[in-house]
């Protein structure tokens, strides 16, 4: 419902006379906050034309949002664990101001971080790729990197010259015309990465001609960026000039400095450069940090749960290179304590489940944890025991599942490998799980392949080969330098690392703040897994999608079950239910909704969840912070400010921050909270989730959804592989569905079957409402087919109704073809039904497993399930 007109002006014209009755400049307020948002929002051109919150909202929706700030629980000191916590990583203590390297080791130090590289297979291995790139670069005169590196060194700087378009760009344009680089590195400033990495290499190899070389070419080089970083700086004092960013923000900076390789290239090459050129180092990184504040830093701690507020901490790692001297500020480290605390307790759930996904938060929580390794040098070690953190290793091996390869935490590259297993290892050498991680992301993925890297490269000839690594060798990568070490049964004989159980973790991992739940039928690597989640912890924008209620599922070795595509946000590529071809809030530029609630329930024999999903189908959501409130398809929907009041905890008397939550500065957009718009509104959709063990597991997805009274057509959908297929079995009765690997199968006349002893997966229909009409069988609709995403080229099973409520009721059964299926029991009463395995697999065998199924239905609509065996439950969910 939007609010008059007269209403939400009356308010703001209010504001803004006690607003302005003392407002200054607004580039004089403090680098965290602004004294007097409604002034600024008058003063500069593009926020006083943007659509304002309020005239959206009515005055008891927007009052809701007034003052004070939430005041957040803070963690206390006693909840921090420095138990098993190795010091060494820390190094020696800080030298006295002047002296390198000093941010994340001492001079000291280096003889110990030399043989850690080569005393480890992960630090040879990058010694020796990092040795064949220079090779290939820098060390190689008729290659274009190695004649800028040359021209660099030796000061000669004709021709030299950036791209017209200077700072700007996704890496600040680190490059130069008419000059090529070999090797281009994801997400990195090219020049300033390549005198860090090989600034580093040089100061542990101890070759001090390198290194004066590279610390000339790196004085050099900042030469040419000097006017760059006087031109954001510029940019910075004029909210109305173009495409400034103020100057108290390092997001921009950050790409225009060379991100925290200015720092951390300095500290390693000082020790070789004469007074002058530190004094002008010095000089230039003042000008990079001072007075700012990194992403995040600058709002509100329960804000700081991002990728970009770790990234963004390189600001930290750069000022902390001139620590002690002039133009050294010490609140910057204090704020970065600060944020670092935030993106801890908020950014990792109390269970050690990240925010973001690995595959978005890898390079954010890698310079997260540097800094907090920077920092403990500082006394600030007591971060490095938060107690989110401990229980991060834990909960990434819950993810993994059983085959290993993918770790399945939802959101936008969802099923990437945790990278940081190593840096955790060294500082708590005694973490198993952060071992078993390293095995998992190191030594079960293929090893860097040299050779055939140098054929990839001849190929380009002196063209760029991208390099999708962020850190293969610098001052920061030896924190991530750790093997695994093996393990041992618990009688002492050797035992395969591999292998799950000698961690001591239960078969089920449950995250209700979170939403997550982890649970397997054994650890074998066979064994059945399902990951069901859904999220109520979401509360803006950000790499999260539409996909509330969404499984992933695997047995045998096999991924039934998978995400259809992990880079875009639409429910169609993910298992969740459609309705009349419509998901949730699956419009791409806005976001997710959060789920109302998630609780789990565990026992020896199953472990299920349930979720509300009725805001996630209600609702889409944006931020007048955030850059979907400037694009068109905005303007398609009705806006609203948020009620729910976990949003509204997290936004109300957050006014006066700098922070653009999920986006640009505060010169970019507005201060506004989490709006939203109806999209699919539903009269409730529930989900229930989880895993039965036994002798013959198999896993339970039962949905209860409305839209309203009516009929609708509703597709239970799951998300498959390529290369799986139906098996089209004549004795098969018509709702009890067979996937199969095409590779498995094999075709007798027009029929599809398996081969014998082949994993299979049975997806049992139990129950699903009929549209009203003569005949057992709708037979407008197929009983299941797999469907093709002509966008993405991706499959899913789907299974489809027309009804009012389609009370989807599925079995997921692994099981060996040529085994037995179980034998599906159905009275007249629909609430219950029966699972039945006999040992010869008829009918009239001895039964060797029976499961009596549940299914109480409550006024809320959700089912309450039950399951039974040899007259005891084994599992309920009320």
């Amino acid at each position: 419902m939007r609010g008059t007109l007269a209403t939400s002006h009356i308010r703001l014209l209010v504001t803004l006379a006690l607003a302005t009755a003392g407002a200054g400049s607004a580039v004089a307020d403090s680098p965290e906050k602004l004294d007097h948002p409604e002034a600024l929002r008058q003063q500069v051109d593009r926020l006083r034309e943007q659509d304002h919150w309020t005239d959206f909202g009515t005055p008891e929706q927007i009052e809701l949002y007034s003052g004070p700030e939430t005041e957040w629980p803070e963690l206390p000191r006693s909840a921090y664990n420095l138990t098993g916590f190795s010091r060494r990583l820390l190094g020696s203590k800080v030298p006295p101001p002047g002296v390198h390297p000093r941010v994340l080791f001492s001079p000291e130090d280096i003889p110990a971080i030399r043989r850690k590289i080569m005393d480890t297979d992960v630090g040879r291995r990058e010694w020796a790729t990092a040795e064949f790139i220079f090779q290939k670069t820098l060390f190689d005169p008729d290659s274009d990197d190695g004649k800028v590196f040359a021209k660099l060194a030796d000061g000669d700087l004709d021709g030299l010259e950036f791209p017209d378009d200077g700072a700007q760009g996704g890496n600040g344009r680190h490059v130069f015309n008419r000059y090529r680089g070999r090797i281009y590195p994801a997400h990195v400033c090219y020049w300033p990465y390549n005198l860090h990495s090989v600034g580093f290499y040089a100061l542990i190899k101890g070759d001090d001609e390198l290194g004066t070389r590279v610390a000339d070419a790196l004085v050099n080089y900042y030469k040419l960026r000097e006017p760059l970083i006087d031109k954001q700086n510029a940019r910075g004092d004029e909210p109305n000039a173009g495409d400034g960013w103020p100057r108290d923000v390092w997001r921009q900076m950050h790409y225009v400095a060379g991100e925290g390789h200015l720092g951390l290239a300095y500290d390693v090459t000082a020790k070789w450069m004469t007074d002058e050129q530190k004094d002008f180092m010095r000089r230039i990184i003042v000008k990079a940090t001072a007075g700012k504040r990194s992403y995040g830093a600058n709002g509100p701690v329960r804000w700081r749960t991002t990728n970009w507020v770790g990234w963004d901490l390189q600001h930290v790692l750069t000022h902390l290179a001139i620590e002690g001297q002039e133009g050294f500020e010490p609140e910057i480290v204090e704020n970065a304590a600060e944020t670092i605390y935030g993106y801890l307790t908020y950014g990792i759930s109390p269970q050690g489940t990240i925010f973001e996904t690995n595959g978005k938060n890898g390079a954010g929580l890698h310079f997260a944890l540097t800094t907090a390794v920077a920092l403990a040098r500082r006394d600030y070690d007591y971060l490095l025991g938060h107690p989110h953190l401990r229980k991060m290793s834990a909960s990434q091996v819950h993810q993994v599942v059983p085959a290993g390869g993918r770790n399945v935490s939802n959101g936008t590259y969802g099923c990437a490998l945790f990278g940081q297993g190593g840096l955790l290892k060294n500082l708590y050498p005694d973490d198993k799980c952060a071992d078993w991680l390293i095995l998992q992301g190191q030594q079960r993925l293929k090893p860097f392949d040299l050779d055939a890297y140098e054929t990839e490269l001849a190929k380009e000839g002196n063209g760029t080969v991208h390099w999708w690594r962020i850190h293969p060798l610098t001052s920061d990568s030896y924190l991530d330098m750790a093997g695994y070490e093996g393990t041992t049964r618990s009688d002492g004989t050797p035992k395969e690392g591999w292998e799950r159980d000698y961690l001591g973790l239960p078969l089920d991992f449950a995250d209700e703040e979170h939403g997550q739940l982890c649970t397997r039928s054994s650890n074998d690597r066979d064994a059945l897994y399902l990951m069901f989640e859904a999220r109520p912890d979401l509360f803006s924008g950000g790499h999260q999608h539409h996909d509330a209620g969404h499984f992933y599922l695997s047995a045998h070795g096999v991924d039934w079950g998978v995400e259809g595509n992990n880079g875009l946000r639409s429910s169609l590529i993910h298992s969740v239910v459609m309705i009349d071809a419509k998901g949730q809030g699956a419009a791409q530029h806005f976001s997710p909704m959060r789920a109302g609630s998630f609780t789990a329930r565990a026992t020896d024999d199953a472990a299920f969840a349930w979720a509300d999903l009725k805001n996630a189908y209600d609702y889409i959501g944006t931020c007048p912070m955030h850059y979907s409130w400037g694009h068109p398809q905005r303007k398609q929907y009705d806006w609203e400010p948020d009620t729910d009041p976990f949003v509204v905890a997290c936004y109300k008397g957050t006014q006066h921050w700098k922070a653009r939550i999920w986006m640009h500065s505060y010169w970019n957009w507005n201060w506004g909270p989490q709006m939203r718009a109806e999209y699919n509104p539903v009269k409730y959709a529930y989900r229930t989730a989880g895993v039965v063990r036994g002798p013959h597991p198999y896993a339970l997805i039962v949905d209860d959804v409305n839209k309203d009274d009516n009929l609708h057509v509703y597709d239970w959908q799951m998300q498959i592989p390529g290369g799986l297929t139906l098996a089209s079995w004549w004795k098969m009765p018509q709702e009890q569905i067979v996937l199969v690997r095409e590779e498995d199968a094999e075709q007798k006349d027009r029929f599809t079957s398996p081969k014998k002893a082949v994993p299979c997966l049975a997806v049992l229909v139990l129950n699903k409402t009929r549209e009203p009409r003569q005949g057992e069988y709708d037979r407008s609709f197929a009983p299941a087919e797999i469907r093709r995403q002509s966008i993405t080229g991706t499959e899913r099973l789907v299974i489809s109704t027309r009804a009012v409520d389609p009370n989807f009721r599925i079995a997921l059964v692994p099981f060996h073809w040529g085994a037995q299926m179980p034998q599906v029991l159905t009275g007249n009463d629909a609430s219950t039904c029966k699972l039945q395995w006999t040992e010869n697999g008829k009918s009239d065998g001895r039964i060797a497993q029976e499961d009596v199924l549940t299914f109480k239905l409550g006024e809320d609509g959700r089912t309450r399930l039950a399951v039974s065996r040899d007259n005891r439950v084994v599992g309920a969910l009320e």
